[in-house]
């Protein structure tokens, strides 16, 4: 099964999962009649619930950037900003915002250090594509953080 197939199947379950959990009859009824005044289990169950909603919405922000990167689809700033905010607290490097003139290779390395384990295999077969929305183009950073400038003005036949 290809790369792309598998983790477009792994993102439908994951939506599936989601729907289901946020649906659930008896969090609902925690949360609405509790007002918070809950007993243990209740407690209990309301914030194993929460931790479920929250790992599923991470994977599958996992899931959709590595899509991403299959289907060689640029990251803007913002996209890299969320990733440097997810990695912040265990690379204390990363834990100030980003400033313009950083390195190409640090956007790159800022994306890849955002993936677990599972997702190692899609950075180590596609390169990162990065787009800062202006007129400097398109940066292609390949697996062995070689950097290919590619304009968009070539792309658009201005130039054939």
């Amino acid at each position: 099964m290809k790369t792309i197939e598998r983790l477009r199947i792994k993102k439908t379950g994951l939506d599936a999962e989601y729907e289901s959990a946020v649906n659930d009859s008896r969090f609902r009824n925690i949360c609405f009649v509790s007002a918070g005044n809950l007993s243990k289990s209740s407690y209990r169950y309301r914030n194993k619930h929460r931790e479920k909603l929250c790992r599923i919405i991470d994977e599958r922000s996992l899931c959709v950037r590595a899509i991403k990167i299959v289907e060689n689809k640029a990251f803007t700033p913002d996209e890299v900003e969320k990733c440097r905010l997810e990695i912040m607290h265990c690379y204390r490097e990363y834990d100030r915002p980003l400033p313009m003139p950083l390195p190409i290779i640090d956007f790159a390395r800022i994306i890849r250090l955002s993936f677990r384990d599972e997702y190692k295999s899609v950075l180590k077969k596609y390169p990162i594509i990065l787009d800062f929305e202006d007129r400097n183009g398109i940066y292609i950073v390949a697996l062995d953080d070689k950097i290919i400038h590619k304009w968009p003005e070539l792309d658009d036949g201005a130039y054939k």
